[in-house]
């Protein structure tokens, strides 16, 4: 080390005229020492909340109001078992890929899905069916693409056994700058979303649906 240098706590300097002499322990007062330790968890925090996507945020007037038509149209579809109201609300890039899985041209797929579904959700007798936008959970993938998961909850009338509400979360996404959705109410629309959209790996998609009698 060089004279008039510094060194650690222990270490031996050299001083002028060839004396030596051992540095003191180095001492940091209890409040200084707390400070330090608050530094450094509030650096920690702000690198681990800059390293996961998807954290809170809020969406701007112009998103809030599309995703709140999209709902709408979610809501009409469930309600009035509409499956062409319920394609409109689907992400065009799903849609694609469902109709390439089943081997089927995509106005055939279309004709199929609609109908399908129109008669697999009248029996159900859905009567309402609510998007909490004020509770959603807003961020943004590593990529970049803004999403927003809804809770949502879906309420079903069952003859002389009263009403079922269904509680679950609906994922909106934007694909070729529009708002889209895709309800979350089994562990295969997680992967459905993840297969089209790799950019959601890393997003927490949770898919646990709850069913009580009101």
């Amino acid at each position: 080390m060089r004279d008039g240098l510094v060194g650690r706590a222990g270490d031996r300097v050299a001083l002028p005229h060839g004396e030596r002499k051992t540095m003191p322990p180095i001492r940091i007062s209890g409040r200084l020492r707390n400070s330090l330790r608050a530094v450094f968890l509030l650096s920690t925090l702000w690198l681990a909340v800059q390293g996961q996507p998807g954290l809170a945020q809020t969406l701007s007037a112009a998103d809030r109001s599309e995703i709140s038509n999209v709902t709408d149209l979610l809501r009409l579809a469930l309600v009035e078992a509409d499956g062409g109201a319920l394609m409109a609300t689907i992400p065009p890039a799903i849609a694609r890929h469902l109709a390439e899985r089943a081997g089927l041209s995509f106005g055939v797929f279309e004709n199929r899905f609609t109908s399908g579904f129109e008669s697999a959700i009248r029996p159900l007798d859905i009567v309402d069916a609510r998007f909490d936008l004020d509770a959603a959970t807003v961020g943004t993938t590593e990529g970049g693409a803004p999403y927003a998961l809804i809770p949502t909850e879906t309420i079903m009338r069952s003859g002389s056994r009263g009403r079922y509400r269904f509680a679950s979360q609906t994922l909106a996404l934007r694909d070729g700058g529009l708002w889209y959705l895709v309800q979350l109410t089994e562990a295969g629309d997680a992967e459905l979303v993840r297969e089209v959209y790799p950019d959601f790996a890393d997003v927490a998609l949770e898919v646990a649906p709850a069913i009580t009698v009101q």
